[in-house]
């Protein structure tokens, strides 16, 4: 049993240089990698990394570790994902850097290089050496891998990627020299328990395996035998990833699916989601062949739900298509392509949302596992272009070469100049907000980090544009929420810069769109301003209505004595003052 190699007829010129010096394609495929990112040990930490790590207390001690496979992977009040080992990895670079940003930084460069040999090693499986080396390149300097790179909490996106392709490689090995072996299954299910444990997306590695089966593994058996033979190892697959499952629900209190769903898919039916996925394609397609614009969010008003078929939708199912009949159309002719192309749909699906809705429509750091099937296809079509520069004139002979050399090029420049927008929070929105300006979250989060930094004027700008690109859902209860915290932010601005009637008129807002969000908090201050501006009547008002409905009676009892206290004596406007702590 063997590994069917990609054809590409004979030997290209260069081939030979590459099986003698092994070292050297490795060494150049690190430093494609590694040496563009070296610009990112002295970034802060920024996005959810914030959250998760800088200013989680549960990363900052690894006293009683085993703790962490019991808890889930946000910190209250957030919940709904279980990632214990990604968790443990944070606690063990915090204690190894004091909580600096520059270890854990210099842990997903060095994991991104890693992932790039591992990829460069399952290439060689399946391509030739000049082929694969091709594809191990483009890897390595793709640019739509900036944000996993960047972003710390992004480890477990690098890492799981280690992981399964490890796996797929381990096990592309074993069905080529010997019969999947009882060590090398058990090791193969090691990873995928590990992986499992640092990300839940690695549940697709049976899906990974059973491509590489069905297309570069040869196997002179007849299928039934074939089968019979791997029925116990995919049967035990099966049970650790069920196993793995119970086991999440179990410290999530039952939840199989996630934390909670993107705001484009709310409130949408099954075949709603398929057409907004439909136009997410398109997206795909573009970031994975030519990621020449990034950005961080692709929230609405960046990508809507659809409302019916239309040319993006054509788009959508065209490609989709065209990715079925080429998988179908090469599978004998040139394998490799076929598994690249299966690669891409099996790491795709866990973000497909059609089935089930998750938290993310689309972002760039849930395409770095399938840009390792791209850049296998890329290999391939290196091959095809050297075939035919054989069979033709002498004149194309040195495209491929060309063609690498200026796509290597363009990657190196992309990768190099996208990698600064990460040096900290503020630079990220504000690069956001150009990158994505119809994303109400880029705009509300750059005004929260100007009103932070006393910037009220352009917190203001800013703020305004967010609430104006809020979309309009007939199931809106999760946009009113957050569409109320953007009216609470800006009404604390307001009120900050002792504009009281402006902050009214958005504490109102607030609460008008949710009466539930940050109650205590958007009641005492509008109470707050309402005493200041004199309006007694109806700042005794606000506070009976939050002591009937059984807020903290400990606040707005005395604010209710406040306020009828000021109307007795009929005092000016002005006069009370109320401090927030």
């Amino acid at each position: 049993m063997r590994a069917r190699p990609a054809s590409v007829g004979p030997s290209t010129p260069g081939e030979s240089t590459f099986h003698a010096k092994h070292w050297l394609g490795n060494a150049a495929i690190l430093v494609l990698a590694v040496v563009p990112a070296l610009g990112l040990l002295g970034h802060d930490f920024v996005f959810d990394s914030l959250l998760i790590i800088q200013d989680n207390t549960t990363v900052h001690s690894l006293t009683a570790p085993w703790e962490l496979f019991a808890q889930e992977y946000w910190p209250p009040p957030y919940s709904g994902l279980y990632r214990p080992l990604s968790i443990l990895l944070f606690s063990i670079e915090w204690a190894l850097g004091d909580g600096s940003s520059l270890v854990f930084h210099a842990v997903s460069i060095a994991l991104y290089g890693g992932l790039c040999l591992a990829v460069y090693q399952l290439a060689k499986l399946v391509l030739p050496p000049l082929g694969a080396w091709t594809g191990a390149a483009l890897f390595a300097v793709h640019p739509v891998h900036t944000e996993s790179v960047a972003v710390a909490v992004n480890q477990s996106e690098l890492l799981v990627a280690l992981l399964l392709t490890l796996a797929t490689a381990s096990y592309i090995v074993a069905r080529q020299t010997e019969a999947l072996g009882l060590k090398r299954a058990a090791s193969i299910l090691l990873l995928f328990i590990l992986a499992f444990l640092v990300k839940e997306h690695a549940l697709i590695l049976p899906g990974l395996l059973l491509a590489a089966e069905v297309t570069v593994v040869v196997s002179d058996e007849p299928w039934r035998d074939r089968l019979r033979h791997l029925r116990p190892f995919y049967l035990a697959s099966a049970i650790v990833g069920l196993a793995l499952i119970l086991a999440r629900a179990s410290v999530l209190k039952g939840n199989f699916i996630g934390s909670y769903t993107t705001d484009a898919l709310v409130g949408h039916s099954t075949g709603g989601r398929l057409l907004t996925m439909l136009s997410v394609v398109p997206e795909w397609a573009r970031l994975l062949l030519w990621p020449a614009h990034l950005q961080v969010r692709y929230t609405p008003l960046e990508i809507e739900a659809a409302a019916g078929w239309g040319l993006d939708q054509t788009a959508g199912a065209l490609i989709l298509a065209l990715t079925v009949w080429g998988t179908i159309r090469l599978w004998r002719r040139r394998p490799a392509a076929s598994f690249a192309l299966l690669w891409i749909g099996v790491a795709l699906f866990p973000v497909h949302n059609v089935l089930v809705p998750t938290g993310v429509i689309l972002a760039e750091r849930t395409l770095l596992l399938a840009s390792v099937g791209v850049v296998i296809l890329a290999g391939v079509a290196l091959g095809w272009l050297a075939e035919l520069g054989a069979a033709t004139s002498s004149r194309y002979r040195h495209f491929p070469t060309v063609a690498l050399v200026v796509l290597l090029g363009l990657g190196i420049g992309r990768t190099v100049t996208r990698y600064p927008v990460w040096r900290d929070q503020f630079t990220l929105y504000q690069q956001t907000t150009i990158d994505a300006p119809l994303s109400y979250e880029a705009h509300y989060g750059y005004a929260d980090l100007l009103a932070q930094l006393g910037r009220g004027q352009e917190a203001e700008t800013e703020y305004r544009v967010a609430i104006r690109l809020f979309p309009e859902m007939e199931d809106g209860t999760i946009l009113a929420r957050r569409t109320a915290k953007v009216y609470q932010d800006r009404g604390n601005l307001y009120r900050s810069s002792g504009l009281c009637p402006q902050a009214i008129e958005a504490y109102d807002n607030t609460l008008a769109q949710s009466a539930s969000i940050e109650y205590n908090e958007v009641r005492q201050s509008l109470i707050a301003c309402l005493l200041y501006e004199g309006d007694y009547r109806r700042a005794a008002v606000e506070a009976r209505v939050a002591i009937t409905g059984g807020w903290n009676n400990a606040v707005f009892g005395p604010l209710l004595i406040t306020a009828d206290s000021a109307l007795a004596v009929n005092a000016p406007p002005g006069a009370v003052r109320v401090t927030m702590e």
